[in-house]
């Protein structure tokens, strides 16, 4: 099947908004005939932190925010649970305790904006009972002198609650198109979280802190696009995948069904031809239903999320039902170079290979190890939410698997959607069982 894609951007011709105004006094002022250029916006992810790789670096953003990492100074990073459960209740958050001292105390980031506006912040705290209540965002633009973001206070809860969350709160325009400026979460009072004023924040009481995210809009001038002229040239997923921080629409057969590895959360693949994207939102509702084999329009921002380039979308269409998913036929030792490897994220795969154990479920997943005979290995993601049973499969055992190339960050993963993924090979191979323990697992290149 054909399937074309195309890149929706919105066009605002800056040339007839000021036309609109000067034309309004009298006279004597010469128009060009022509306009040659167009300014347009684009919805951008310009810096966001999840943890859900426990480090705290940045895990999403434009390309020169990706090595950014967020501090904590006056109070510290907990030494015996640097990271912790995150929102809501899954993936991982930053966490913190020392929280006592006189000194001021805050979580800082230091990002660029440059060809950025309209800048948007959202963040998550929590905090234990004997830890910090109050907080407030800052900003500044030397990381000296410091002013409050209006509208941030934030009262912790001990629970991920809306008391302690800000949801795109604006920013202020002295941020827009910097080079570096600096947002921090600085403990105001000295209540808290329990409302107890009759004791004190204690060195053990915690507060963590997840999903930062700040976004707005970035400006471009592409020559030649006719006003009001929405539709751009065709764009295969291939090509959408290298488009980070811009919106796009493209078209693709769904691979898995909406929902069956994030339960709470709008998520599945579709692939065309050459290449596979993952679709990506919190609002789970505003979409439709999408099952495996539907052929879909998806309209969102390309962005990365734990090393998998995602599509955060804001517009999803069913075109069409029942449509048959290519699946690609590989060898183990695709994962054992990166190249090869990241071309197959998002897309259905098969190749077999000895399952060398099966853990139990574990915070909703669990991680399964398979290699062939040359020790090449990829590692089995299973989500619990898919509905997979466990006891169905054997260790020890030669398989044939299907499942949905991803990542974990650096770890390449396939993604099976059922225990119809796993097929027991009718002629197993040699059994590796007395191998593995001296063996040694190759590395990517």
């Amino acid at each position: 099947m054909s399937i074309s894609k195309a890149i929706r951007t919105k066009v605002f011709p800056l040339f007839l908004a000021v036309l609109l105004v000067v034309s309004q006094f009298a006279g004597a002022v010469a128009f060009p005939a022509a306009v040659s250029a167009q300014e347009q916006t684009q919805a951008v992810t310009v810096v966001e932190w999840d943890f859900d790789n426990n480090e705290a670096s940045a895990t999403g953003g434009v390309e020169n925010n990706l090595e950014r990492e967020i501090t904590i100074h006056g109070a510290a990073q907990s030494n015996r649970f640097p990271f912790v459960q995150g929102y809501p209740n899954t993936g991982r958050a930053i966490n913190s305790d020392n929280w006592h001292t006189d000194s001021e105390s805050y979580w800082m980031i230091e990002f660029s904006t440059l060809e950025h506006f309209d800048l948007t912040l959202s963040s998550k705290q929590f905090g234990s009972n004997t830890g910090p209540r109050d907080f407030a965002v800052e900003y500044s633009i030397d990381g000296f002198t410091w002013s409050e973001v209006p509208n941030s206070a934030i009262e912790v809860a001990n629970g991920w609650e809306n008391a302690g969350m800000l949801n795109e709160i604006a920013l202020p325009e002295i941020l827009n198109d910097q080079e570096l400026v600096y947002l921090r979460w600085i403990k105001t009072t000295d209540v808290r979280v329990d409302g107890n004023t009759n004791l004190s924040i204690t060195s053990g009481g915690t507060n963590r802190i997840d999903d930062i995210v700040i976004n707005g809009l970035t400006v471009a001038i592409e020559d030649g696009v006719p006003a009001g002229d929405e539709e751009q040239a065709d764009l295969t997923i291939k090509d959408a995948r290298s488009m980070m921080g811009q919106e796009v629409t493209v078209e693709g057969i769904a691979n898995i069904d909406q929902g069956s590895m994030h339960a709470r959360n709008f998520s599945l693949f579709i692939q065309d031809e050459e290449a596979g994207i993952q679709l990506f939102s919190f609002n789970p509702s505003q979409f439709p239903a999408v099952k495996k084999g539907d052929l879909v329009r998806a309209t969102g921002v390309v962005g990365q999320h734990s090393g998998v380039t995602q599509l955060e979308v804001s517009e999803v269409e069913v075109l069409e039902t029942n449509q048959e998913v290519p699946v690609r036929n590989v060898n183990l030792s695709t994962y054992m170079n990166a190249s090869l490897a990241d071309e197959l994220e998002g897309q259905l795969v098969r190749f077999e290979g000895f399952i060398r154990n099966i853990n139990n479920y574990f915070n909703g997943g669990v991680s399964i190890g398979i290699i062939n005979d040359d020790f090449d290995a990829v590692d089995i993601r299973v989500w619990e939410s898919t509905g997979i049973d466990l006891d169905e499969l054997s260790p020890y055992t030669w398989y044939e698997i299907t499942a949905v190339s991803s990542r974990f960050n650096a770890n390449y993963q396939v993604l099976p959607r059922s225990n119809a993924d796993f097929r027991v090979l009718a002629e197993q191979k040699r059994n590796l069982q007395h191998l593995i323990v001296n063996s040694k697992w190759k590395s990517v290149e």
